[in-house]
């Protein structure tokens, strides 16, 4: 088992992966909640790593002895994040295909994390999946320390949505530190990693 970081030529086999990890999470249910369009999921998907590509951000990924993509795991370094014109037009079509509703549930989403943002220069974990029939074998936790290996001194933050996800976390040492609402359907915990 490796993990490695991933180049443009394995973007569609990472995103297959985040979407098959993301398809039941609860912030891809509440956001895709009445969309209509048939590839909404992957939309999304591609929207929430297409920054991490375009930046050249690290995405990494755990192989198997056969070479088998099984989890990925995407970050964001800490500092501004300049503004792109691919990532903007490609956000526009986007929301054109999932519709204004979709938007407006995402944009409670960012709110939410906004409030309950760690502070400090942290590096980000944006997404981290494993594939639903390799989940519980370590990967998660591969893919967290390559990250943390990544980010040496600064240490990670994330957020996660799903309540059963935080003791997984605590197992990797992960601490809560904060807790919000988006509404009476969706809850969510930031988490940044002990020194």
């Amino acid at each position: 088992m490796t993990v490695r970081r991933l180049g443009r030529r394995e973007i569609g086999a990472a995103n297959d992966v985040l979407c098959a990890s993301f398809a039941a999470y609860p912030v891809m249910r509440y956001v895709l909640a009445e969309c209509t369009a048939r590839d909404g999921l992957r939309r999304l998907v591609e929207l929430f790593t297409a920054g991490r590509w375009m930046r050249e951000h690290p995405i990494l990924g755990r192989y198997d002895a056969a070479n088998r993509l099984l989890g990925v795991i995407t970050l964001t370094p800490p500092g501004e994040l300049a503004a792109l014109a691919a990532l903007t037009e490609l956000g526009d079509r986007t929301w054109s295909a999932l519709g204004e509703a979709a938007r407006r549930r995402y944009d409670a989403v960012k709110a939410a994390w906004t409030t309950t943002a760690a502070s400090g220069d942290r590096w980000h974990v944006n997404m981290l999946g494993v594939l639903p029939a390799h989940r519980g074998r370590g990967h998660g936790e591969a893919l967290l320390e390559a990250a943390g290996a990544a980010a040496g001194a600064a240490g990670l933050d994330l957020t996660t949505e799903d309540e059963g996800n935080l003791a997984f976390y605590r197992r990797c040492g992960f601490e809560v530190v904060a807790h919000g609402v988006v509404d009476g359907q969706l809850f969510t915990w930031t988490l940044v990693s002990k020194p």
